[in-house]
C-alpha cells in the first residue's frame, strides 16, 4: 500500500510539474522596448467563491534593466473585429513601476494585478459577443532614476 502511495504521489508531482513548465512555456511576448519586454498567456480563471469559469489573457513584464522603470500604455481592445477602444480617451493609460531586474504578472483572480489581465469571455454563459484581440499602443519606458 506505501509503495502504491508512493508511486501515486510521485507520479502527482510529476503531472504538477509539467503543468507548470507548459504554463511558463505558453508566455508570447507582445512588446519590448529599452529592456522592458511585455509578454500574454491565454488562461482559464476558475474562481469558485465568485463561481466565475472566464478566459483571460494574463500580462507578465519583465524588466531586464540594471536600473527602475515606469511602463506605460493604452490597452486597446477588439470585439467581433472592431476596436472599441482605439483613441479614445474614455479609456485611461495603465502605469507599473518595475524596480531593477523585476517581474509582475496578472494573475487569475482579483487582485492587486487586476489591470494585468484582459477578459476574454465567460466559459459558462454566450453573450453573443465575441473577443477578437487586443494590442498596447502608446507604449513607453522610462527610467524612473
Amino acid at each position: 500500500m506505501k509503495i502504491l502511495l508512493s508511486v501515486l504521489l510521485l507520479f502527482t508531482g510529476c503531472f504538477a510539474h509539467a503543468q507548470s513548465s507548459e504554463n511558463d512555456s505558453a508566455w508570447e511576448l507582445l512588446k519590448t522596448s529599452d529592456g522592458v519586454s511585455v509578454y500574454s498567456k491565454l488562461e482559464q480563471c476558475i474562481v469558485p467563491a465568485d463561481a466565475m469559469d472566464s478566459d483571460y489573457y494574463l500580462i507578465k513584464i519583465v524588466n531586464e534593466n540594471n536600473y527602475p522603470t515606469e511602463v506605460i500604455w493604452k490597452l486597446d481592445k477588439w470585439y467581433n473585429g472592431r476596436c472599441y477602444t482605439c483613441g479614445s480617451s474614455e479609456y485611461p493609460s495603465h502605469s507599473y513601476a518595475l524596480p531593477a531586474k523585476s517581474t509582475i504578472e496578472g494573475e487569475c483572480g482579483r487582485n492587486k494585478t487586476e489591470n494585468l489581465k484582459v477578459y476574454v469571455k465567460h466559459n459558462n454563459a454566450n453573450t453573443g459577443t465575441v473577443f477578437t484581440k487586443f494590442s498596447l499602443s502608446e507604449f513607453e519606458v522610462k527610467s524612473t532614476l
